[in-house]
């Protein structure tokens, strides 16, 4: 009886074994990957070109996970869903040209976390300041607007470079709410060029490259920013030519920046810019609601 039990069960196919809800290993060295069903996922470590497209509601654990991906192309794109990404170990996401290290779509969601202080870093557009742009987290050159984006209990380190790029946010269009708590974060925008896009390089900066906000965003046609709340974070943001630190860049408002509870915050803005707020004002003006308190 014994034997034939066993036989029996040998038999079975593997997927009569499996577990709802169990975590399925995504190897990128076999090659791109696209997540188009809801479940949890791990990333196994990896260093290469191989990138992460993801369809449907995901929880996501990244260990050890490098991505420089090809021109045009972003390391992690979201392109629809509310996802969560857990860094259990330190992991490098590097946009293409025009590419984003994370590409978070207008109408999806991010959450990321971090075990242990690992630390995620992400940088967009290939780390070059040119005529295209991306954003570390948020958006990407010609689909610049970026959807929700919440950093909890995270390590993160993220660098837009080239034009109106974020390093937190838009790219070229609306940032839609961005959410920092319990966080350690450092992010510059683009054209930051190491401080050099801090300072006016031509008269009245008219001619100075247009770069981007630290965190936030905006457009140049004046698309604006939703709301940003810094609660319990230490937060260092640098705002690139023409771009706030913490807020939008020129032309652009920002429906209310809130900065609370025991966060120690250092921001500057980018020529003509403030440090939190907003840049340079259209036609049609520019605002920003802000309300610091606590620590």
């Amino acid at each position: 009886m014994l034997i034939t039990f066993a036989m029996l069960f040998s038999m079975l196919p593997a997927t009569a074994l499996a577990v709802e809800g169990e975590v399925e290993t995504i190897n990128l060295s076999e090659g791109s990957y696209t997540i188009k069903t809801a479940g949890e996922y791990a990333v196994s470590a990896y260093n290469g070109a191989n990138t992460l497209t993801v369809k449907a509601n995901a929880t996501i654990t990244l260990a050890g996970v490098n991505i420089t991906a090809a021109a045009d192309t972003s390391a992690i794109s979201i392109e629809s869903g509310s996802v969560t990404l857990i860094v259990d170990d330190d992991s490098t996401l590097i946009g293409g040209d025009n590419g984003a290290g994370i590409y978070v779509a207008e109408d999806a969601s991010v959450t990321i976390q971090s075990k242990n202080n690992a630390k995620l870093t992400a940088i967009g557009n290939a780390g070059a300041d040119d005529n295209s742009g991306a954003a570390g987290i948020g958006g990407a050159y010609g689909k610049g607007a970026s959807g929700k984006i919440t950093i909890n209990g995270a390590n993160v380190e993220a660098y837009g470079y080239g034009i109106w790029a974020s390093g937190i946010g838009s790219a070229g269009g609306y940032a839609d709410d961005i959410t920092i708590t319990n966080s350690t974060v450092t992010a510059n925008g683009g054209y930051y060029a190491n401080g050099t896009g801090t300072k006016l390089q031509s008269n009245y900066g008219k001619s100075d490259p247009e770069g981007g906000t630290a965190i936030g965003g905006g457009s140049k046609d004046g698309a604006g920013v939703g709301t940003i709340t810094i609660t319990d974070s230490a937060v260092k943001a640098y705002g690139g030519s023409k771009a706030a630190g913490i807020g939008a860049m020129f032309w652009n408002s920002v429906k209310r920046i809130t900065i609370s509870g025991n966060s120690n915050v250092t921001a500057q803005g980018g020529s003509s810019s403030a440090g939190i707020g907003t840049s340079r004002a259209g036609d049609s003006g520019v605002s920003a609601n802000i309300v610091i308190s606590g620590g």
